[in-house]
């Protein structure tokens, strides 16, 4: 079997960047699940006023 591969001289800040941008992905998935099962868990008659509490909070 053949083995294809390609050597990239890549410095080493851009792999930082690309750690910073994954872990800030991260933390706003997070941030959006934790909110999103806080939503889901109320009762539809509650919902609107979780989210007028949350923008308020902003």
């Amino acid at each position: 079997m053949i083995r294809l591969t390609t050597k990239f001289n890549v410095q080493e800040s851009c792999y930082l960047d690309v750690r910073d941008y994954t872990w800030m992905m991260l933390k706003k998935f997070w941030q959006f699940s934790n909110f999103y099962g806080e939503y889901c868990s109320l009762p539809p008659s509650q919902r609107q006023q979780f989210l007028q509490s949350r923008q308020s909070t902003k």
